[in-house]
């Protein structure tokens, strides 16, 4: 094989190589909706105050707050970020710092909407939640948590 020939196609398959890695490296650094929900739900569940750590996922601005707990629901709008801060360290308080385990995890994403539906569990105790979530740019804000059982 000439000269010419081998190194050009030294360069041929260089670049492939560069190609495929660029491509690999883009796709890797690319954060998906169901990722970036996950991060929230593992951020909290490990958090030592999850009430305020939960709080990075609320813009009361954008989204309204419905929080209910059993049979008691609680609506936070704009202009309610003090009331919401004063909730979010009693829930603090009452769940302790100990992290919790995430049992199970269903995510379904429908456009500008997600439902969340996930188990945490800390010992014998499980808490079941279920989150619904509305899409604000790149962010996901919380609209509505319900603490079942």
């Amino acid at each position: 094989m000439p000269d010419t020939m081998r190194r050009a196609l030294t360069w041929v398959a260089a670049v492939l190589v560069l190609g495929v890695a660029s491509y690999a490296a883009a796709d890797f650094a690319v954060e998906t909706d169901e990722e970036r929900i996950d991060q929230i739900i593992d951020d909290v569940a490990s958090a030592r105050h999850k009430g305020n750590t939960l709080l990075r996922a609320v813009d009361l601005a954008q989204a309204p707050l419905e929080v209910s707990v059993g049979r008691q629901v609680e609506r936070f709008g704009s202009g309610d970020d003090q009331a919401l801060l004063g909730r979010a360290a009693e829930i603090d308080d009452e769940l302790g710092g100990a992290p919790f385990e995430v049992r199970q995890r269903q995510i379904t994403i429908d456009g500008e909407r997600a439902r969340v539906i996930v188990n945490l569990a800390r010992g014998a105790e499980l808490i079941p939640c279920d989150l619904t979530l509305r899409r604000a740019g790149r962010r996901w804000l919380l609209e509505r948590l319900r603490v079942m059982g």
